[in-house]
């Protein structure tokens, strides 16, 4: 979070669904994966100042967070990019 920010500031930065565990640079840009199971950019790319109605403060960090005491169990939908390594699972 930047400094000026609000903590209730609704944009992807400040959304525990907004993975930096999975970004890269586009552009010169920073864009993390959207981990929201059923938001409009679920699984896509997305810049920090972008928004949506699933976003979910924060408080703890992003839900992959390593840190976070809670294990965090996801179940990737279908809709999943195949070029993910983690897409690859097991049934």
């Amino acid at each position: 979070m930047r400094d000026k920010e609000k903590p209730t500031d609704s944009r992807c930065r400040t959304c525990c669904y907004w993975s930096e565990l999975i970004a890269k640079t586009h552009g010169g840009l920073l864009v993390a994966m959207c981990l929201a199971a059923n938001g409009p950019r679920a699984w896509r790319y997305t810049r920090d100042d972008a928004g949506c109605p699933d976003w979910e403060e924060a408080r703890d960090g992003a839900i992959d967070n390593p840190q976070n005491t809670e294990v965090v169990r996801m179940d990737l939908p279908d809709k999943a990019d195949p070029n993910l390594s983690c897409h690859n699972r097991t049934q």
